[in-house]
């Protein structure tokens, strides 16, 4: 579960690291471990809703890519000819799922961060945690450890 603590630590440790003052490796390995607690829980709201994560797709079913696109150009379709709310999320879930399990550099995990902390699916937040306030608390922390 990830916590509004873990949300603090991983964006005090990303301005850190753009400021020079954070090392690379283990900055990397922090963001493996959000980015892959977050999969967890992006790929068990898809699960909850009948569709597939990238991950599975890859790692379980034999048909890998091709099955994941065919079951998101679906849910596309679906989206677009109902309009509905929850499958246009579902769709964007799939989608960063997808982003999360391809993800390869450092800043490709950076990036993914924002997005899946305001990651939502059609009844409400994947994290919920205060973003607004986890900010905050970031920010003091980088500007007392600055003041050193």
């Amino acid at each position: 579960m990830i916590t509004e603590a873990d949300v603090v630590r991983i964006l005090r440790d990303i301005t850190l690291y753009q400021l020079g003052e954070y090392p690379p490796g283990l900055l990397e390995r922090e963001l493996e471990h959000f980015l892959s607690e977050a999969e967890d829980r992006i790929c068990q709201t898809l699960w909850r809703n009948g569709v597939s994560c990238y991950r599975s797709w890859m790692e379980v079913w034999v048909s890998g890519e091709r099955g994941f696109n065919d079951e998101l150009w679906n849910l596309e379709m679906m989206a677009r000819r109902t309009g509905g709310k929850v499958a246009r999320k579902l769709v964007e879930l799939m989608k960063l799922s997808k982003d999360i399990y391809l993800a390869k550099t450092l800043d490709d995990k950076i990036a993914l961060v924002d997005r899946v902390i305001h990651a939502e699916h059609g009844y409400g937040k994947i994290i919920d945690v205060d973003i607004d306030e986890a900010r905050k608390k970031a920010e003091e922390e980088v500007k007392k450890y600055l003041k050193r």
